[in-house]
């Protein structure tokens, strides 16, 4: 799962010049947390409507037992 993590994250560079940043979180033994900070929300929503048609991120989701939400907010502190 991390190593197609990897080759998904480097083609959604390739195709959204807007992914910042991006952090893979262990919330327990089968739980993860991907979070993904674009630069606005108009590229988040495209990225997450296209991301499905682009083949290494389609593997990513499929190596995935189940995706339980999949959540769009705004960053309004970082430090």
């Amino acid at each position: 799962m991390r190593e197609k993590r990897k080759v998904a994250l480097e083609a959604l560079r390739g195709e959204f010049p807007g992914l910042v940043s991006e952090q893979l979180v262990r919330l327990d033994e089968r739980t993860w947390m991907d979070l993904i900070v674009w630069d606005t929300r108009e590229t988040a929503d495209t990225a997450a409507e296209r991301a499905p048609q682009i083949p290494e991120a389609a593997a990513y989701f499929g190596a995935l037992d189940e995706v339980v939400a999949m959540e769009h907010g705004e960053v309004v502190h970082s430090g």
